[in-house]
């Protein structure tokens, strides 16, 4: 639920912004493409990886981004996560840092919407 409370968060801090959530009750072949079209055009990849993050997906996706020279902001919500699993997280924050992406371990959402707006008041 991440998502749509940083959505509120943006719209009431940041003003109306285009704003993609892939998520949707029923993921269909045209859903597919909506976000492929949205990650096309988008200029910020935002991912958050929480311990309730059902897909592994998420993480291919943001390394994706970051190789396609997207603006990509990767974040380790580390609540919740073993010692273990949270170190594997890290090293893939430093694959993303390393090309050029940006990643984070915020402990709230307020932090995520803060970033988001320090990087969009200098467009």
């Amino acid at each position: 639920m991440w998502k749509l409370e940083l959505e509120r968060f943006i719209n009431k801090q940041i003003g109306k912004r285009n704003f993609f959530n892939p998520v949707v009750d029923n993921w269909t072949e045209e859903c597919k493409q909506k976000e492929i079209d949205e990650k096309r055009i988008c200029d910020i990849h935002l991912y958050v990886i929480t311990s309730d993050s059902h897909s592994l997906f998420s993480i291919a996706e943001a390394v994706e981004s970051v190789m396609n020279n997207k603006l990509t902001i990767f974040c380790v919500m580390p609540q919740g996560f073993g010692k273990q699993k949270l170190s594997s997280l890290n090293s893939i924050a430093e694959i993303i840092k390393r090309n050029g992406g940006i990643a984070l371990k915020p402990h709230t959402i307020s932090e995520i919407a803060l970033l988001l707006n320090l990087i969009t008041s200098n467009e």
